[in-house]
């Protein structure tokens, strides 16, 4: 009897060790609205600076957002305007509430919402390289 009672201690305990702690294997966290960019930063205001562009020097963007989802933006490349080109229209948030996305008069441009700046996504949806981040943000005005 001693030996069965030794014998089920050490299943028990073999059995314990491989079964995997519930810590490490957690369904991935749902975006918490409380904490996102859209309610923890203080958004709304005027963003600008210069982005890449394939055939000219760059573009100058001058966003402006504004607390009721509505934009403005100017646009002008560098060396062909001398005027920027001013559209305006609305944007949404995604549903993590960390980015926004204009509408289609923008070309649903998207935006990642960040402390003082928003960093834009590419045309064909990734995101730009850790060396190219300065070059694809707008940083907020005073």
């Amino acid at each position: 009897m001693r030996c069965l009672a030794a014998l089920t201690s050490l299943l028990l305990l073999a059995a314990c060790s491989t079964v995997p702690s519930v810590a490490h294997h957690r369904a991935p966290a749902s975006p918490d609205p409380a904490h996102s960019s859209r309610n923890a930063l203080d958004w709304p205001g005027t963003y600008a600076g210069t982005l890449p562009c394939a055939d000219c020097p760059g573009i100058e963007l001058r966003l402006t957002l504004n607390d009721d989802g509505s934009y403005q933006l100017a646009t002008r490349h560098i060396d062909r305007q001398t005027e920027p080109e001013q559209i305006s229209g609305s944007f949404s948030w995604t549903y993590d509430g960390n980015h926004i996305q204009l509408d289609a008069a923008a070309d649903h441009a998207f935006y990642a919402v960040r402390e003082g700046s928003l960093l834009r996504r590419y045309a064909d949806g990734s995101w730009p390289q850790a060396d190219r981040i300065a070059g694809m943000s707008l940083t907020r005005q005073p």
